[in-house]
């Protein structure tokens, strides 16, 4: 059973607006068609150097944030357009785990060593 899909997410931010000008806004594309599908019962593990976007997705995948677009389904139901007191509800049941790389590639290095 699939629990979490996301389907096409896209998340820019408006870094500097355009004038009458005709100079063009400037934006920053966090993430641009990323796709993604967890099983129930499987871990999921997203990995990138700094920058790449993971904390911005999983702010989205979490709905703390707004896909400019795209579409996320949790166990079926598209989420991703919900109001957001309905969202507030389902973000009180997910959890996102942010681990320190460097102890993590630590930990590696101490199990692939002995």
């Amino acid at each position: 059973m699939t629990l979490l899909e996301a389907s096409n997410l896209h998340k820019h931010y408006l870094l500097e607006a355009g004038s009458m000008f005709g100079r063009k806004p400037k934006t920053l594309h966090v993430t641009n068609n990323v796709s993604l599908k967890v099983e129930s019962g499987k871990t999921t593990a997203i990995v990138g150097e700094s920058g790449s976007g993971k904390s911005t997705l999983g702010r989205m995948l979490s709905m703390l944030e707004r896909p400019d677009s795209g579409d996320i389904f949790l166990a079926g139901q598209e989420v991703s357009r919900l109001p957001s007191h309905m969202q507030r509800r389902l973000r009180q049941r997910i959890g996102l785990v942010f681990q320190d790389p460097y102890s993590a590639l630590n930990l590696v290095c101490r199990f692939s060593l002995h």
